[in-house]
This record gives structure tokens, C-alpha cells and sequence, in this order.
């Protein structure tokens, strides 16, 4: 019994992922579906990592599609990216919605509703509180880039055959109480799914 509890305890200590991502250099930029992402959030790194606790986690690290909606309305282009840190306990999301033009090799300002709405968020979860009424949960804080605030996508090349994206970013966003969070120094090189 006692060997079955040490093997135990060590299977949980190696599925524990101790790189949060905050020291690990950021990736090089590159141009070939190399499933990549990484920038700086008020000059820290941050890279998508698995926490290594949710052996059956459905939502992956690193994410992206870009595919044309055909709905009923509204029709449009959408483009995506999610990174997800789970150790850290912290997401970017990057997306492009409801847009009547093609992405294409090109910059992109975020907060600019021409041709579609390009957005970003990032969001981090805090500690477990006890509200009130005795009740746990955890926090959230969800940042925005709004109409506001700056920044820009540039989308490097887009390989359709292929199915690779692969370029740069930078953003601010706010979240509701107007604390600004800056994203920097950020890049991408992803395969992407071209379904919804």
C-alpha cells in the first residue's frame, strides 16, 4: 500500500507543470505553423502552459480558426486566437468578427470597426474568496481593448493552402474600473482550423 500512495504521489508531482511561462524566453517569430505564441504583459513574459492538474481539460492551451460564417445574419469572416496560461490562471484572446472582407498580409488596428470588429481581451482568475452568504469563488477580471485604447495586428503571412497564420501584436485594454494593462513585444505562428 505504502508504494501504491509514493507511485501515486509521484504521477502527480510529474503531471505539475513548474514552467509558468514567466521566465521562459519568448518564441522566435516565425512563418511555418510552428504553433507559437508569446508576449510581454506589463513587461512580463507570458506563454500558453497547461497546468497539468485537468487531465481531461477540452479547451487546449493554444487555439485559433479563421473561417467565413454563413448564418442566417450576420454573414461574415472570423478570425480567432486564444492562449491560454493555466498555470498562471490567465488568458489572451484575439479576434476579428462579422467582417465582409477576407483577412490579408496587413496591419490592423484594433478599435477600428472598418470591415468587421477586431478586439482583444486578456483575463486572469484570482484566488478562491468567500462572498457574504458563506459561498467560494474566484475572481475574474476581464481587460478590453475598447474604441480607446491602442494597438495594432499585423498579420505577416497568411498561407490558406496551408492553414498557417503567423505575424505580430501589440494592445492596451482596460477593465471596468479603468486600470490599464499593456500588451507588448507579441507573436504568433499558428495552424489554424478553418471550420466553426
Amino acid at each position: 500500500m505504502r508504494k501504491m500512495i509514493l507511485l501515486f504521489i509521484i504521477v502527480l508531482s510529474s503531471c505539475v507543470n513548474d514552467d509558468d511561462g514567466t521566465s521562459s524566453p519568448l518564441p522566435e517569430l516565425t512563418f511555418e505553423g510552428k504553433n507559437t505564441f508569446g508576449c510581454t504583459i506589463d513587461g512580463v513574459n507570458f506563454l500558453p502552459r497547461e497546468s497539468g492538474f485537468n487531465l481531461n481539460d477540452p479547451i487546449p492551451e493554444l487555439t485559433s480558426q479563421y473561417v467565413f460564417i454563413n448564418l442566417d445574419a450576420p454573414n461574415g469572416y472570423w478570425f480567432s486566437i486564444f492562449a491560454d496560461n493555466e498555470v498562471l490562471s490567465q488568458s489572451i484572446t484575439i479576434e476579428r468578427i462579422l467582417s465582409d472582407m477576407p483577412l490579408t498580409e496587413r496591419v490592423y488596428t484594433f478599435g477600428n470597426q472598418e470591415h468587421g470588429v477586431l478586439n482583444a481581451d486578456y483575463q486572469t482568475i484570482g484566488d478562491i474568496v468567500t462572498n457574504e452568504y458563506g459561498n467560494d469563488f474566484r475572481r475574474w477580471t476581464n481587460y478590453a481593448t475598447t474604441n480607446q485604447t491602442a494597438g495594432e495586428l499585423n498579420i505577416i503571412k497568411l498561407d490558406q493552402d496551408k492553414q498557417i497564420l503567423s505575424g505580430t501584436f501589440w494592445f492596451d485594454c482596460v477593465d471596468p474600473e479603468g486600470n490599464i494593462v499593456k500588451i507588448r513585444n507579441g507573436r504568433f505562428d499558428v495552424k489554424y482550423k478553418n471550420y466553426y
